[in-house]
């Protein structure tokens, strides 16, 4: 049998430091794990650091080409600007086109009708007048359009000729008017034929 003859005090006290002791000893365990944990996500920290710089490393030429390739898409951007603006100040030229509404109009009179001269008249100074006002970043609140003469002279031979002749070019749709302007008979060496002159008016459209 166990009596204990200390003090309740000096119980108390000596209990109190077992118990200290005991769970300092646990806590301190648990603090060293702490420590070891994380010591080791620190390690895994640092290496996953090191495979991120290593990857951007090798990545670098991607990252290269993805930075010439915006660059070269910016380009392309700017150029198109410039070339839809130089578009716009280039003026029209429908030679080519009226050549060949010409053509096929006297295809349908061959040996008939003859186009000995072509003079083709444009409005002076709208297109430098549009050209400034683009550069002051003025833009006109309605398109503007040019009305343009293309003057015909030749010889059909005879007045049905001509007559087919003008209405085929009115059936085009492009010239807004064809007005016969003259037509008078004349005599070559072989026969009479009509002497005739046209105007044509069109308005210039993009």
């Amino acid at each position: 049998m166990f009596i204990n003859i200390l003090p309740p005090q000096t119980q108390l006290k000596i209990h109190f430091r077992s118990s200290l002791r005991r769970y300092s000893f646990i806590w301190g365990i648990a603090g060293a794990c702490a420590l070891i944990s994380a010591v080791f996500q620190i390690i895994d920290l640092h290496q996953a650091y090191a495979r991120l710089a290593e990857l951007n490393l090798r990545c670098e030429p991607l990252y290269a080409l993805n930075r010439e390739i915006q660059e070269n898409q910016q380009t392309v951007k700017e150029l198109r600007t410039e070339s839809d603006a130089l578009k716009r100040l280039q003026p029209t030229d429908h030679t080519l086109d009226l050549l060949a509404i010409l053509s096929g109009a006297t295809r349908t009179e061959p040996g008939e009708l003859q186009i000995q001269q072509l003079t083709f008249h444009a409005p002076q100074g709208l297109g430098e007048n549009k050209s400034a006002a683009m550069q002051r970043g003025i833009a006109a609140a309605t398109p503007t359009t040019e009305s343009n003469t293309l003057n015909l002279q030749g010889i059909a031979k005879d007045d049905t000729s001509l007559a087919r002749f003008v209405a085929d070019l009115r059936a085009v749709g492009v010239f807004d008017s064809v007005e016969l302007k003259s037509s008078s008979q004349v005599a070559t060496a072989d026969r009479n034929v009509r002497q005739y002159q046209l105007e044509c008016r069109f308005e210039d459209r993009p």
